[in-house]
Order: C-alpha cells, then structure tokens, then sequence
C-alpha cells in the first residue's frame, strides 16, 4: 500500500488527472458546453503541453518558449502566457 503522504506520489496523481480532464475536455469527450474561448484555451494548453514534450524529448532539455512557439504556430507571447499560468505550484512547509 503507497504512502498516503507520498508528495510525489499525489502529485504525480493530481498531474495525471489534470492531464486526463484537459485531454477529454479538448475533445468533447465531457458533457456540457464549453465557450469558445474556453475550448480555445484548453486546446492550446494542450498543444503546447504536447509540442513541449516532443521538443524536450528532440532536444534532451527544455525547449524555450520560441522554440515551442515555432513548430505550434502560436505566438511567443501565447506560449508564455500559457507556460507561466501552467506551471505547478510549489508548496513551502
């Protein structure tokens, strides 16, 4: 049995549960109705999230934001913008 105070453990759970929510809202696999803006969004955290990888994998480091911005055809600004809100939290105790 884990560890119910595992941190990496519950994060890594709460990432892939994010990840599986983003991933089935981004294509129509939950009931309800999204906005516009709302799907858009989803969907470019979710093409960054992907093209990320891709790169990170490519390149054995972390792509930089033109990097991503380049082979997603968003913006610079764009991809920023999504990485900086993105990014986990880190909690201090």
């Amino acid at each position: 049995m884990s560890d119910p105070y595992d941190f990496k453990e519950t994060k890594a759970r709460i990432k892939a549960i994010e990840e599986e929510t983003l991933e089935k809202l981004s294509n129509g696999k939950v009931t309800g109705t999204l906005d516009g803006d709302t799907r858009k969004m989803i969907e470019d955290v979710n093409l960054v999230i992907r093209v990320q990888r891709k790169l990170a994998e490519e390149f054995g480091e972390e792509p930089t934001d033109a990097e991503i911005a380049e082979r997603s055809s968003l913006s610079v600004e764009r991809v920023s913008e999504i990485r900086t809100t993105s990014k986990p939290l880190i909690i201090l105790e």
